[in-house]
């Protein structure tokens, strides 16, 4: 059984490395920059959170393994997302409203493959950092305020139609975790924290050249 589990992850590569060198498929050559303009839906760390819209962008470098259709870019991005959130505090009966944003600046790398005709799929490890900002108005006090940083790690996968070869349009999920989830604004009216875990679909528009 030890010996099946390890086996797995060589066979899975095996296969994405042996379907690579087919017949040339989506214009996997010919370009190596890579702009993408991508903007969704994120859903919040919180449970009382409303969901928000993010946008965001990636730029790239990349080009061919060897003689196969795999490709790779080096990557940076940056994204943004905000959330709000309302409620009543129990032991006061104050009313509070909160907003929270967090712009995240990342670098990773991402493996695409052609896959049949003009689709391509893709895989994305990113690494960074997230700029978190939060303001609480509670009744009539000032509103309080928080602001830190975070360390953040992103793994993405995607699919992409490259109808042109300059532009490609798909869609993407997105797995966000947050190193530092500590907010100590949700305490103060009685909220759980908010979790480490960040998820996103986007749409996307790349421009390849």
């Amino acid at each position: 059984m030890k010996q099946t589990k390890r086996a797995l992850p060589i066979l899975v590569l095996a296969i994405v490395w042996a379907t690579s060198f087919g017949e040339q498929r989506a214009w996997a050559g010919g370009t190596h920059f890579l702009v993408q303009l991508h903007g969704g839906f994120a859903i919040p760390p919180t449970g009382g959170s409303d969901l928000s819209l993010t946008w965001g962008f990636l730029a790239g470098y990349g080009g061919r393994w060897g003689s196969s259709h795999l490709r790779f870019y080096g990557l940076f991005g940056f994204d943004r997302a905000s959330f709000t959130d309302d409620g009543v505090h129990q032991p006061t009966g104050r009313a509070w409203s909160a907003e929270r944003s967090n712009n995240d600046f990342q670098v990773g790398l991402r493996l695409l493959l052609p896959v049949w005709w003009r689709l391509r799929w893709y895989a994305e490890v990113l690494i960074g950092a997230s700029y978190l900002q939060g303001e609480l108005q509670w009744g009539t006090t000032y509103p309080l305020q928080s602001d830190q940083w975070s360390g953040l790690l992103t793994v993405t996968t995607g699919f992409e139609v490259r109808y042109h070869q300059n532009f490609a349009t798909g869609i993407r999920g997105e797995m966000r975790w947050l190193m530092n989830d500590s907010d100590p604004l949700p305490p103060v009216v009685g909220q759980e924290e908010a979790g480490s875990l960040r998820f996103t679909v986007l749409a996307t528009q790349a421009f390849l050249f």
